[in-house]
């Protein structure tokens, strides 16, 4: 069973409200008669269904969660770390002068 503050929130829902999931934000585009509703992210769409939930993969579900900026931030700021893990691990190393590898390693280390 679900919460009333979330059934509620559900039904509050309308075309263009923003929402977010574990790692992503997203905008309604279409809410269906029988209260599912379509999220458009980027580029994808996702369908949920009345509770707010997808589950199109067996072993994954995607959770709708109410929007905040807060929430925003920290969802930007998470993506933007992962893009920076991303760029460092396709760093090639041997080609960085010993100076600025001394300078990263200090840094990394905090010192």
């Amino acid at each position: 069973m679900y919460s009333k503050d979330r059934m509620k929130w559900l039904a509050s829902l309308k075309l263009g409200n923003k929402v977010i999931t574990k790692n992503n934000i997203g905008v309604i585009i279409q809410i269906t008669p029988k209260r599912f509703f379509v999220v458009k992210f980027g580029d994808t769409q996702i369908k949920f269904n009345q509770n707010g939930i997808n589950r199109s993969d067996e072993w994954y579900i995607i959770y709708m969660q109410p929007y905040s900026k807060e929430e925003e931030e920290k969802i930007k700021k998470e993506q933007k770390r992962s893009q920076m893990i991303g760029y460092l691990n396709n760093v090639m190393w041997s080609n960085v002068e010993y100076e600025k590898l001394e300078n990263i390693i200090k840094i990394v280390r905090g010192a």
